[in-house]
């Protein structure tokens, strides 16, 4: 029998082969080979992600925010003949959690029988040949999965696995618990779960226990551009039979069509890289696609079928995915103080919103992100700088909305909003012509009178705008005109309405640049006279 078939043989059913060849400490660590060919690609670093069944074999939290139906098909081809089939499921049970199930079938072909007497390597044990014989491995799974708030989900799972070899079987019953906690805004999520709880497996007379498992790893998110995400995942796992295992896995996803992984794992197995693609046919229907090299043992592949129907569990679908942006208010003055864009965005359903990114661009490339989880804030301000914390230049610059949802499905602003920047900011003055003047009494001005205004550049979209104020610092009257050297508004000592002004009594002046639909820019002091009328 070769090295392969005895790694095999101890890998799918240790206790039933200890009596054979002295391998294999626990019982029922098939469970340890994972579900689906995604996770397989990652590096096995899946306790901290909730997307698809595949989940159920690491943490049974991660069913809490599953869709409405998800099924998984997968089948694993190994070395020497070895496969295994899986069949998974969750299913939604709207506010009061969600369901996963899974099969598992681990098998390999018909294999000729022998035994080892004595030990194995010595010089003075013997083969026996015996009848041939079809190893197998069979489980079942069945986890719950309760999403309590937006931070924390919780699950716990029942496993029930059978070994079957020379004739021999061997039955037992374990459990599995798990949470998953998120924080949103910030893109991070964490994993633990702690599988194979259970009590000990008898098989040939003696007593095996289950090959207890503690996970516990982190997730992040970050949309690099409007097309392309990152999803990274990293896992410690310490199991009972063996060393410290690590694994880190990484995820670009393109349009929601072609997603490429790269996986590591140190376990002291297999050789750590693994590498996968995944496909959407549809929105719902994906394959995924694996291939891990076994060492010497030769390379194993994975692939996987997933349906997903509707919304992730406890939200509601309300219709077709969209993302809307408009202007609320802005300042295009990249550096005056306080300088501000403000954008309203929205999308729609809301409660299915998983993640945010506004995108600001200098022509083709993307200058600044400002992004976030759901909810999507009413407003989002820019201050005017790029990425790398420095004003902008003058210029035109479009923003764009993105919004994905639990299912990751990504919708993008038809519109595109576009702000103008000024890197400095023209500059106002104003001054009474010589017949407005009381002569020897600056605090004084004659009424009718003429205010002189000037900048120094003219400027599209931006006018000067002259406050009138009474004695309360209400508006009594304004004057509006183009930047331009020189601009003359006459004020003949009535209000906006028509009403007189009230002798000898101070009225206040206040200068400001506005932009061509009125909002302020930058707003000067005021300055107060006391108004006399000419006779």
């Amino acid at each position: 029998m070769s090295r392969s078939i005895l790694f095999i043989l101890a890998l799918l059913s240790g206790p039933l082969m200890a009596g054979v060849s002295e391998v294999g400490t626990t019982a029922q660590t098939f469970f340890k080979l994972g579900m689906g060919a995604r996770p397989a690609s990652l590096g096995e670093a899946y306790v901290a992600e909730s997307s698809d069944p595949g989940v159920l074999a690491y943490n049974p939290a991660g069913v809490a925010r599953t869709r409405q139906l998800s099924l998984q098909a997968t089948h694993v081809e190994w070395f020497q003949g070895a496969r295994m089939e899986n069949l998974a499921g969750t299913f939604s049970l709207g506010s009061l959690g969600a369901l996963g199930a899974g099969l598992t079938y681990v098998g390999l072909p018909p294999q000729a029988g022998g035994a080892v007497n004595g030990v194995i390597g010595s010089p003075s044990a013997t083969f026996v040949d015996l009848d041939s014989f079809s190893p197998s491995d069979m489980g079942a799974v069945l986890a719950y999965g309760k999403r309590l708030n937006e931070y924390l989900d919780l699950g716990i799972g029942l496993k029930v696995g059978s070994e079957t070899i020379l004739g021999s079987q061997a039955l037992g019953f374990s459990g599995d618990l798990g949470l998953i906690a998120f924080w949103p805004g910030t893109g991070w999520n964490a994993g633990l779960s702690f599988q194979n709880l259970g009590l000990p497996v008898s098989a040939g007379g003696d007593s095996f226990q289950l090959p207890l498992l503690i996970r516990t790893g982190l997730g992040y998110d970050s949309v690099i551009t409007p097309q392309l995400d990152l999803r990274v995942l990293a896992e410690l796992d310490l199991p009972s039979d063996n060393s410290l295992a690590f694994g880190i896995g990484t995820e670009l996803r393109f349009r929601h069509l072609v997603l490429a992984r790269l996986g590591f794992r140190q376990d002291g197995i297999f050789n750590p890289w693994s590498a996968g693609l995944g496909f959407f046919a549809t929105k719902d229907l994906s394959l995924d696609l694996t291939a891990a090299p076994a060492g010497e043992l030769g390379m194993t592949y994975r692939g996987s079928v997933t349906y997903g129907y509707g919304a992730p569990s406890t939200l509601e679908d309300a219709g077709p995915l969209t993302a809307t942006l408009k202007a609320i208010t802005l300042n295009p003055v990249a550096q005056a103080p306080g300088a501000v864009w403000r954008v309203e965005g929205s999308g729609s359903p809301v409660r299915a919103l998983k993640r945010w990114a506004l995108y600001i661009y200098s022509g083709s490339k993307v200058i600044r992100q400002i992004m976030g989880d759901a909810p999507l804030p009413k407003t989002i301000d820019w201050d005017g700088k790029d990425s790398a914390g420095n004003p902008v230049a003058t210029g035109r610059y479009p923003l764009r909305l993105t919004v994905r949802d639990k299912a990751n499905k990504m919708a993008y602003s038809m519109e595109s909003v576009v702000f103008s920047v000024l890197a400095s900011v023209p500059k106002l003055s104003f001054d009474l012509d010589l017949n407005s003047k009381v002569p020897g009494d600056e605090s004084k001005l004659y009424v009718p009178t003429a205010f002189q205004i000037r900048s120094d550049r003219t400027q599209a979209d931006m006018l000067w705008k002259l406050e009138v104020l009474d004695q309360d610092g209400s508006l009594f009257r304004s004057f509006t005109g183009d930047l331009k050297a020189l601009s003359i508004a006459t004020w003949d000592g009535k209000s906006s309405i028509g009403r007189d002004l009230n002798p000898n009594l101070d009225y206040g002046f206040r200068l400001s640049l506005v932009d061509a639909a009125g909002r302020t820019i930058l707003q000067g002091e005021t300055l107060k006279r006391r108004c006399v009328l000419k006779k």
